[in-house]
Protein backbone atom coordinates (compact mmCIF):
# COMPACT_ATOMS: atom_id res chain seq x y z
CA UNK A 1 0.00 0.00 0.00
CA UNK A 2 1.18 3.33 -0.53
CA UNK A 3 1.78 5.81 1.78
CA UNK A 4 2.38 9.29 0.93
CA UNK A 5 3.28 11.82 4.06
CA UNK A 6 1.13 14.87 3.92
CA UNK A 7 2.82 18.10 3.24
CA UNK A 8 4.61 20.52 5.17
CA UNK A 9 5.66 23.71 4.83
CA UNK A 10 9.27 24.10 5.23
CA UNK A 11 9.74 20.61 5.72
CA UNK A 12 11.89 17.76 3.75
CA UNK A 13 9.59 15.26 4.02
CA UNK A 14 11.80 12.25 4.10
CA UNK A 15 15.27 12.02 5.97
CA UNK A 16 17.23 12.12 2.74
CA UNK A 17 17.52 15.17 1.33
CA UNK A 18 16.13 15.08 -2.58
CA UNK A 19 18.12 16.50 -5.35
CA UNK A 20 16.98 20.31 -5.99
CA UNK A 21 15.14 20.05 -9.15
CA UNK A 22 15.75 23.97 -9.61
CA UNK A 23 19.24 23.21 -10.37
CA UNK A 24 18.08 21.79 -13.77
CA UNK A 25 18.40 23.44 -16.88
CA UNK A 26 15.25 25.23 -17.15
CA UNK A 27 13.87 28.93 -17.84
CA UNK A 28 12.04 29.87 -15.09
CA UNK A 29 13.88 29.64 -12.00
CA UNK A 30 11.24 31.75 -10.23
CA UNK A 31 8.27 29.29 -10.98
CA UNK A 32 10.21 26.26 -9.71
CA UNK A 33 11.38 28.12 -6.44
CA UNK A 34 7.69 28.42 -5.29
CA UNK A 35 6.49 24.75 -6.25
CA UNK A 36 9.39 23.58 -4.35
CA UNK A 37 9.08 25.63 -1.22
CA UNK A 38 4.97 25.24 -1.12
CA UNK A 39 5.01 21.09 -2.44
CA UNK A 40 8.49 20.39 -1.50
CA UNK A 41 11.66 19.14 -3.84
CA UNK A 42 10.90 15.56 -3.88
CA UNK A 43 7.32 15.86 -5.49
CA UNK A 44 8.70 18.91 -8.59
CA UNK A 45 10.33 18.22 -11.73
CA UNK A 46 10.87 20.31 -14.63
CA UNK A 47 11.33 18.72 -18.43
CA UNK A 48 9.45 15.94 -17.21
CA UNK A 49 9.15 13.44 -19.72
CA UNK A 50 5.66 10.98 -19.57
CA UNK A 51 7.62 8.46 -19.96
CA UNK A 52 10.41 8.36 -17.01
CA UNK A 53 10.14 5.56 -14.80
CA UNK A 54 7.00 4.36 -16.18
CA UNK A 55 5.71 0.63 -15.98
CA UNK A 56 2.26 1.30 -17.20
CA UNK A 57 1.07 0.63 -21.11
CA UNK A 58 2.78 4.22 -22.14
CA UNK A 59 6.48 1.75 -22.43
CA UNK A 60 6.27 -1.44 -23.69
CA UNK A 61 7.80 -4.88 -22.02
CA UNK A 62 11.48 -3.71 -21.89
CA UNK A 63 10.85 -0.14 -21.15
CA UNK A 64 11.07 0.97 -24.98
CA UNK A 65 8.66 4.04 -25.51
CA UNK A 66 6.18 2.77 -27.77
CA UNK A 67 3.78 5.61 -27.89
CA UNK A 68 4.60 9.43 -27.94
CA UNK A 69 6.16 10.52 -24.73
CA UNK A 70 5.76 14.65 -24.21
CA UNK A 71 7.81 16.43 -22.52
CA UNK A 72 6.42 19.42 -20.40
CA UNK A 73 7.45 22.36 -18.20
CA UNK A 74 6.73 21.17 -14.44
CA UNK A 75 5.40 18.75 -12.76
CA UNK A 76 4.34 18.11 -9.24
CA UNK A 77 4.00 14.38 -7.74
CA UNK A 78 3.54 11.57 -6.77
CA UNK A 79 3.60 10.08 -9.82
CA UNK A 80 0.53 7.61 -11.65
CA UNK A 81 3.05 5.37 -13.47
CA UNK A 82 1.99 2.29 -12.60
CA UNK A 83 -0.47 0.11 -14.10
CA UNK A 84 -1.10 -2.16 -10.84
CA UNK A 85 -4.96 -1.57 -10.14
CA UNK A 86 -4.66 -1.62 -6.50
CA UNK A 87 -1.38 1.34 -6.68
CA UNK A 88 -4.03 2.71 -9.08
CA UNK A 89 -6.49 2.94 -6.73
CA UNK A 90 -4.88 4.48 -4.29
CA UNK A 91 -2.76 7.00 -5.88
CA UNK A 92 -6.13 8.09 -6.55
CA UNK A 93 -7.01 8.21 -3.55
CA UNK A 94 -4.40 10.02 -2.50
CA UNK A 95 -4.60 12.70 -5.23
CA UNK A 96 -8.34 13.47 -4.21
CA UNK A 97 -6.41 13.92 -0.42
CA UNK A 98 -3.96 16.28 -1.94
CA UNK A 99 -6.32 17.82 -3.90
CA UNK A 100 -8.57 18.82 -0.78
CA UNK A 101 -5.25 19.76 1.16
CA UNK A 102 -4.61 22.52 -1.54
CA UNK A 103 -7.88 23.17 -2.54
CA UNK A 104 -7.60 27.07 -0.77
CA UNK A 105 -4.72 27.28 -3.47
CA UNK A 106 -6.41 25.85 -6.92
CA UNK A 107 -9.18 27.99 -5.90
CA UNK A 108 -7.57 31.77 -5.28
CA UNK A 109 -5.95 30.74 -9.15
CA UNK A 110 -9.22 29.77 -10.51
CA UNK A 111 -11.20 32.82 -9.73
CA UNK A 112 -8.16 34.62 -10.76
CA UNK A 113 -8.29 32.92 -13.96
CA UNK A 114 -11.90 33.85 -14.45
CA UNK A 115 -11.61 37.29 -13.45
CA UNK A 116 -8.84 37.81 -16.06
CA UNK A 117 -10.68 36.15 -18.54
CA UNK A 118 -13.71 38.23 -18.26
CA UNK A 119 -11.84 41.39 -18.21
CA UNK A 120 -9.99 40.27 -21.18
CA UNK A 121 -13.36 39.21 -23.34
CA UNK A 122 -14.80 43.00 -22.71
CA UNK A 123 -12.16 43.97 -25.91
CA UNK A 124 -13.32 41.58 -28.32
CA UNK A 125 -15.15 41.92 -31.19
CA UNK A 126 -18.97 41.93 -31.34
CA UNK A 127 -19.02 39.15 -33.58
CA UNK A 128 -16.36 37.49 -31.14
CA UNK A 129 -18.79 37.74 -28.20
CA UNK A 130 -21.91 37.28 -30.22
CA UNK A 131 -19.74 33.90 -31.10
CA UNK A 132 -19.23 32.88 -27.75
CA UNK A 133 -23.00 33.64 -26.69
CA UNK A 134 -24.43 31.63 -29.88
CA UNK A 135 -21.95 29.19 -28.73
CA UNK A 136 -23.09 29.20 -25.34
CA UNK A 137 -19.53 28.72 -24.22
CA UNK A 138 -19.66 29.24 -20.62
CA UNK A 139 -16.89 28.47 -17.57
CA UNK A 140 -17.80 25.83 -14.75
CA UNK A 141 -18.44 27.56 -11.20
CA UNK A 142 -15.68 25.45 -9.96
CA UNK A 143 -12.53 23.34 -11.22
CA UNK A 144 -13.52 19.74 -12.60
CA UNK A 145 -10.44 17.87 -11.76
CA UNK A 146 -9.31 14.96 -13.95
CA UNK A 147 -10.31 11.32 -12.81
CA UNK A 148 -7.15 9.17 -13.92
CA UNK A 149 -3.95 11.87 -14.18
CA UNK A 150 -0.62 11.01 -14.37
CA UNK A 151 0.51 13.65 -12.12
CA UNK A 152 -0.89 15.84 -9.06
CA UNK A 153 -0.12 19.16 -11.46
CA UNK A 154 0.83 19.53 -14.86
CA UNK A 155 2.17 23.06 -16.13
CA UNK A 156 2.81 23.92 -19.52
CA UNK A 157 4.49 27.63 -20.01
CA UNK A 158 2.75 29.00 -23.37
CA UNK A 159 5.64 31.61 -24.63
CA UNK A 160 6.13 32.56 -28.22
CA UNK A 161 4.30 29.46 -29.95
CA UNK A 162 2.06 28.95 -32.65
CA UNK A 163 -1.75 27.63 -32.26
CA UNK A 164 -1.43 23.65 -32.64
CA UNK A 165 1.65 24.05 -29.66
CA UNK A 166 -0.87 25.71 -27.60
CA UNK A 167 -3.47 23.29 -28.17
CA UNK A 168 -1.10 20.31 -27.71
CA UNK A 169 0.16 22.29 -24.56
CA UNK A 170 -3.27 22.89 -23.16
CA UNK A 171 -3.95 19.07 -24.11
CA UNK A 172 -0.45 18.04 -22.05
CA UNK A 173 -1.98 20.07 -19.57
CA UNK A 174 -5.49 18.27 -19.03
CA UNK A 175 -4.74 15.15 -19.58
CA UNK A 176 -1.57 14.10 -17.64
CA UNK A 177 -2.51 16.47 -14.24
CA UNK A 178 -5.29 16.49 -11.81
CA UNK A 179 -4.88 20.05 -11.95
CA UNK A 180 -3.27 21.16 -15.34
CA UNK A 181 -1.78 25.12 -15.42
CA UNK A 182 -1.13 27.00 -18.10
CA UNK A 183 1.08 30.27 -18.07
CA UNK A 184 1.74 32.63 -20.45
CA UNK A 185 4.44 35.45 -20.47
CA UNK A 186 4.15 38.37 -18.23
CA UNK A 187 2.56 41.44 -19.83
CA UNK A 188 2.37 39.47 -22.97
CA UNK A 189 -1.51 40.50 -23.67
CA UNK A 190 -1.74 38.98 -27.64
CA UNK A 191 -0.72 35.67 -26.07
CA UNK A 192 -2.89 35.08 -23.18
CA UNK A 193 -5.40 36.21 -25.53
CA UNK A 194 -4.20 33.58 -28.42
CA UNK A 195 -4.21 30.39 -25.42
CA UNK A 196 -7.80 32.37 -24.07
CA UNK A 197 -9.25 31.36 -27.69
CA UNK A 198 -7.76 28.08 -28.21
CA UNK A 199 -8.91 26.78 -24.88
CA UNK A 200 -12.79 27.98 -25.44
CA UNK A 201 -12.49 26.20 -28.57
CA UNK A 202 -11.68 23.40 -26.50
CA UNK A 203 -14.28 24.13 -24.29
CA UNK A 204 -17.19 24.46 -27.12
CA UNK A 205 -15.91 20.51 -28.07
CA UNK A 206 -16.42 19.43 -25.34
CA UNK A 207 -20.06 20.84 -24.27
CA UNK A 208 -21.01 20.02 -27.65
CA UNK A 209 -20.29 16.45 -27.07
CA UNK A 210 -17.47 16.43 -30.04
CA UNK A 211 -14.96 14.68 -27.90
CA UNK A 212 -17.32 12.58 -25.61
CA UNK A 213 -19.33 13.25 -22.94
CA UNK A 214 -16.78 12.60 -19.83
CA UNK A 215 -13.74 14.26 -20.87
CA UNK A 216 -12.06 16.53 -18.85
CA UNK A 217 -9.86 18.17 -21.44
CA UNK A 218 -9.76 21.99 -20.70
CA UNK A 219 -12.32 21.89 -17.86
CA UNK A 220 -9.81 21.24 -15.42
CA UNK A 221 -7.41 23.68 -16.35
CA UNK A 222 -6.50 27.38 -15.05
CA UNK A 223 -4.78 29.85 -17.34
CA UNK A 224 -2.71 32.67 -16.19
CA UNK A 225 0.11 35.36 -17.17
CA UNK A 226 3.18 34.11 -15.24
CA UNK A 227 3.42 37.20 -12.97
CA UNK A 228 -0.16 36.40 -11.78
CA UNK A 229 0.55 32.81 -11.04
CA UNK A 230 3.45 33.90 -9.17
CA UNK A 231 1.88 36.83 -7.08
CA UNK A 232 -0.44 33.78 -5.91
CA UNK A 233 2.13 30.83 -4.99
CA UNK A 234 4.05 33.88 -2.69
CA UNK A 235 0.85 35.02 -0.93
CA UNK A 236 0.63 31.03 0.01
CA UNK A 237 -0.37 30.03 2.46
CA UNK A 238 -3.24 32.71 3.03
CA UNK A 239 -3.84 34.27 6.25
CA UNK A 240 -7.16 33.46 7.76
Amino acid sequence: MLAWPTFRMGEERLMNEPENPCDKKNEDMEVCQELTRIFGRRDVDVEWSVCTDASDDMVGAEGEHVRYCPQVDFIVGPLNITKDEEELAEMRSTYDGLYEQFEGLFTALYNRDMVIEKEVSKSLSKSEKKCIELLNIERKSSLVTNFNPRCFICIEFEKHTKEKHVLGGILHASALGKVGIILTPDEDEKQYERVMRIRRYLRFCVQAGKMGYNTNVERNTILLPRDEFLGILRKYPFSQ
